[in-house]
């Protein structure tokens, strides 16, 4: 992935380096792992990769809260072969809000995480909700 350099005024492959960062949310703290890059030329700091970033306090989030990822609700769709609009029947919410969940454009609920945890690890829960 390519950024811009403003120092060298081109496009350069940046030197990508992590480091522990935390942000805030509901006044709690978490941690996480941000990247930044530098320029190989010059050293210079490139402008931060935001979606690197905001995908690494989504899986930080998710995991301190026990929040199921986008990764795992799809796992749902595979393995059951279910339908946004049964899924949304399940949740009790509407077909556009499942199809956010699994594209990972929006985190469920505490008690939607739940019950997706629930179907993705038990088969005979997921076919006593579909009765």
């Amino acid at each position: 992935m390519k950024m811009y350099c403003n120092k060298c005024k081109k496009e350069v492959e940046p030197v990508m380096e992590t480091f522990n960062s935390e942000f805030y949310t509901n006044d709690k703290k978490y941690k996480y792992r941000a990247f930044r890059g530098y320029c190989p030329e010059c050293n210079s700091l490139l402008e931060e990769d935001p979606n690197m970033n905001l995908k690494s306090k989504d899986k930080a989030y998710r995991k301190a809260e026990g929040i199921i990822t986008a990764k795992q609700i799809n796992q749902i769709y595979e393995q059951y072969e279910i339908t946004d609009e049964k899924l949304a029947d399940i949740l009790g919410c509407n077909s556009k809000q499942v199809v956010k969940l699994k594209n990972g454009n929006d985190i469920p609920t505490k008690e939607e995480s739940e019950i997706l945890t629930k179907i993705l690890e038990d088969q005979a829960y997921f076919k006593s909700l579909m009765q």
